[in-house]
C-alpha cells in the first residue's frame, strides 16, 4: 500500500467521517454531564464516570499489542459500532424510565476500553493511507479538524441540549459512530500488505521488548515530549478558578484552542519545513518560559497571550514528535509504541493534577506557577540535551523520510 497523494479516497473518507464523529463526541461530553445532573441532582456521577474512563489508560500497552497482532479493519469497525450501540442503549433506557448512573459508568468503561484500541490503531492506519512526506501535513490537518469540531461542539452543545434535550444530543453522537464504522468498511486499511511484509517473531512479541527497544534507541523521548507538551496547561485548569471568574476561565481555554488550531494550520501549510529538530527544541524550551510569565503578572490580557502561545507551541512540538513516531517506527511495532505513549500521556496527567492539588494548599498562586515553570524548564533542558547528545531526530533522518 503506497499512496501517491495526500487527498486520496481513503484519507479523504477518513478525514470527513472523523470530523463528524469528533463533533458528535464533543456534543456527548456536554450532554452526559447534564443528563446525570437532571437524573440525580449531582455532578459527582459524571466525575466518577470520567475517572473510570481515564483509568483504562493503564491497559494501553495491552491494547497496542492487540493492534500489532490483528488486522486493523475489524477492530476499527467493531469499536465504532459498539460505541454507537452503547449510546443508543443509554438513550433507550433513559426514555423508558430505566436510567441508572451505573449504566453510564458501564458505557464510559467500555468506551474507554474501545478507545484504547482505537488510538494506536489510527496511529498505525494513517501512515498506511498517505505518503510519508505528507505525514506532517496530515497530522496538522487532523489536529485543526479536531480543534474546529471541538470548538463548534462546545459552542453548540449547550444550545442543542437546551432546545432538543440530552437524549437527542447523545443520539447524534451515536449516529456519527455508526457512520464512522460504515466508512471504515470502505477504506483500505492495508492489512493484507502489512501481513505480507510483517516479521512473525516481531508480531508475536509483547509490549515489554518494544519498550526496551524505545529506551535503547532513544525513541522513548517522543512520547515523553508529547506528554511534556500537554502538561503545560495543567496549572491553569487548577489555579484559574481561584484567580478569575468562570467567563475568564472559558475565554482562556477558548484562546488556547485558537492557538492549537493555528499550530495545526501552520504544520499543514509548511509540512516538512516544520518537521525539524530545531523547531521541536525551540518549542519545548519556549513553553516553560511563557508559563513563567503567569508568575509575574495577573493581567487578563497577558493570560490570553500566554494561552495563545502555549496552544501554538505545544501542538507544534507534539506534532513533530508524533510524526517522528509515525515515520521512523516500523509498522510491525507501531501499535505497541502508541500503546506505550498512551500510558505515558494519559497516565501522567492525573499525577500532574494530583501534585498541583497538593501545592494549592501549601503555596501562593505566584509560587505555584514559578515552581511548575522552573521544574518543567529543567525537564525540557534535560530532554533537549539528551536529544542533541544522542543525535536523535537529527535532520538527515527526518529529511530522509521525504525521500523514502
Amino acid at each position: 500500500m503506497h499512496p501517491e497523494k495526500l487527498w486520496n479516497k481513503d484519507f479523504t473518507s477518513y478525514f470527513v467521517a472523523t470530523g463528524f464523529s469528533s463533533f458528535g463526541t464533543t456534543l456527548t461530553s456536554v450532554a452526559l454531564g447534564y443528563l446525570i445532573y437532571e437524573k440525580t441532582g449531582s455532578t459527582t456521577g459524571f466525575a466518577i464516570s470520567l475517572a473510570i474512563s481515564a483509568a483504562t489508560a493503564l491497559l494501553s500497552p495491552k491494547a497496542g499489542a492487540l493492534v500489532d497482532k490483528y488486522a486493523l479493519k475489524p477492530m476499527l469497525v467493531m469499536g465504532d459500532v459498539i460505541r454507537g450501540l452503547l449510546l443508543l442503549a443509554l438513550v433507550i433506557t433513559t426514555l423508558t424510565g430505566h436510567f441508572s448512573v451505573s449504566l453510564v459508568y458501564a458505557v464510559n468503561l467500555i468506551n474507554g476500553l474501545t478507545g484504547l484500541v482505537y488510538r494506536p490503531a489510527v496511529g498505525k492506519l494513517i501512515p498506511r493511507m498517505i505518503p510519508k512526506d505528507q505525514m506532517m501535513r496530515a497530522n496538522g490537518l487532523m489536529g485543526s479538524m479536531y480543534d474546529t469540531t471541538s470548538i463548534l461542539g462546545f459552542l453548540l452543545g449547550g444550545t442543542l441540549v437546551a432546545f432538543t434535550g440530552t437524549t437527542t444530543t447523545i443520539v447524534v453522537d451515536a449516529v456519527t459512530f455508526l457512520f464512522m464504522g460504515l466508512v471504515f468498511l470502505t477504506i483500505n486499511t492495508g492489512d493484507k500488505e502489512a501481513a505480507a511484509a510483517a516479521h512473525p517473531t516481531t508480531k508475536a512479541e509483547g509490549s515489554w521488548p518494544v519498550f526496551q527497544y524505545m529506551v535503547q534507541s532513544g525513541m522513548l523521548i517522543c512520547p515523553l515530549l508529547i506528554f511534556l507538551s500537554s502538561v503545560y496547561i495543567a496549572p491553569f485548569r487548577i489555579i484559574l478558578p481561584q484567580q478569575f471568574n468562570s467567563a475568564m476561565f472559558g475565554t482562556f481555554f477558548a484562546v488556547y484552542s485558537v492557538g492549537t488550531l493555528l499550530a495545526g494550520l501552520a504544520t499543514a501549510h509548511f509540512n516538512e519545513r516544520l518537521f525539524r529538530r530545531d523547531v521541536l527544541v525551540a518549542g519545548v524550551l519556549s513553553a516553560p518560559v511563557v508559563l513563567l510569565v503567569a508568575a509575574v503578572t495577573a493581567n487578563p490580557v497577558a493570560y490570553f497571550v500566554i494561552a495563545l502561545l502555549l496552544g501554538f507551541l505545544n501542538v507544534t512540538s507534539s506534532t513533530i514528535a508524533y510524526t517522528s513516531i509515525q515515520t521512523l517506527i516500523h509498522d510491525d511495532i507501531r501499535g505497541r509504541v502508541f500503546g506505550i505513549m498512551g500510558l505515558i500521556e494519559r497516565g501522567g496527567m492525573p499525577l500532574a493534577y494530583l501534585a498541583l492539588s497538593g501545592m494549592v494548599t501549601l503555596y501562593s498562586i505566584t509560587t505555584i506557577y514559578a515552581i511548575f515553570a522552573a521544574a518543567l524548564l529543567l525537564v525540557s533542558l534535560a530532554l533537549t540535551v539528551y536529544l542533541v547528545r544522542k543525535n536523535l531526530l537529527a535532520q538527515p533522518a527526518l529529511t530522509a523520510v521525504a525521500a523514502d
